[in-house]
Parts: C-alpha cells; structure tokens; sequence
C-alpha cells in the first residue's frame, strides 16, 4: 500500500476568475478580469495540467491524528472524521478508508451527494452524517444509502417522519 497520497493542487478560482490569468494585463481586461487581479501579470503564465503543485498527505499521519484526537477525549466519545468537500481536497475516499480502518465510528459529510459518493466507493461500516442537512428530492437516498441528516428545522424533521412512516423503517438523525 502506497504511504502518500499525490493530490494535484488546480489553480484556484477568486471571484469566478482564475487565479493564474492572462500574462498581458491589456488581454486580461478585455476577457473581464477585474483590474485590481491584474497587477503584475507580465510575470504571471497559466499553468495547463498536469499541475506543478501537488499535496502529499501521510496516511500514517492521518490515522495518528486520529488515534491521538481518540486518546484525548476518551474511550467514551465518539470521533467523526470530517471528509466534507473532498476532505478538505485530500480525497475523501482515501481519508475514510484510513479513519475506517483506524476505528472511526462517524464520518461527516457536507450533502447527500458526498455520502452517497463515499457508500458508491465501497464505505460501509460507519455511519456518515450529513452535515448540511437534506433537500426534500435527496431524501429517497438517505434510507438508500443509509445516510444521517441533520435536521435543521421543524420542517425538516416533519418531512424526515413523513419519510420514515412511508418506507416503514426508523430514520436515525442528528438534532442540530
């Protein structure tokens, strides 16, 4: 098993723009680039993939981490690993298999979407909260994929036991 993970670092986008842009600032101010992005861009030249930075995130640190934040709050506490946007652009996928491995109960995502793409890559064990709670077309997929919402309001909790008294089951959730 590989040690690291190589995680292509894409140029970052400020206000719908590109970081890196134009090297002409005539040529950038023309495509709608706001002028104050435009200094010294004579010195600045896009970069096309493959990228020239890259992260490289220590599997046997990560599981560390997670083993010494466990220690210090104690064997009675449960300890969501946090794999919200990619973790954090380190790969979710990556990172769950690590904290699953190490033990972790929880994993925590920001949608739907992120938890369903981490069951789809073969995360079964723990249970993984939504963080952001659930849009009314997403919540077929909770019970699919056996996610916990959050619930951020009376309507949410009503809709969540309209759900539950409709497939028959019990719908475990996080009262925010």
């Amino acid at each position: 098993a590989q040690r690291f993970l190589r995680v292509s670092a894409a140029p970052r986008r400020i206000h719908g723009f590109p970081r890196l842009v134009p090297a002409s600032p005539s040529v950038a101010l023309k495509r709608g680039v706001p002028s104050t992005l435009c200094s010294g861009l004579a010195r600045i030249r896009a970069v096309s993939p493959p990228f020239r930075s890259y992260v490289l995130v220590s599997r046997e640190q990560v599981a560390r981490n997670f083993r010494n934040v466990r220690s210090v709050v104690g064997p009675n506490v449960e300890v969501a690993g946090v794999v919200k946007a990619d973790a954090y652009g380190h790969g979710a996928l990556e990172i769950s298999r690590v904290l699953v491995a190490e033990g972790a109960r929880w994993l925590a995502a920001s949608s739907v979407d992120e938890g369903v793409t981490l069951r789809a890559g073969g995360i079964r064990k723990p249970r993984i909260l939504v963080m952001g709670g659930f849009l009314p077309y997403a919540s077929d997929a909770l019970l699919e994929f056996d996610l916990t919402p959050t619930i951020h309001s009376i309507e949410q909790m009503l809709q969540l036991d309209r759900l539950a008294r409709a497939s028959g089951k019990t719908i475990r959730y996080h009262l925010k």
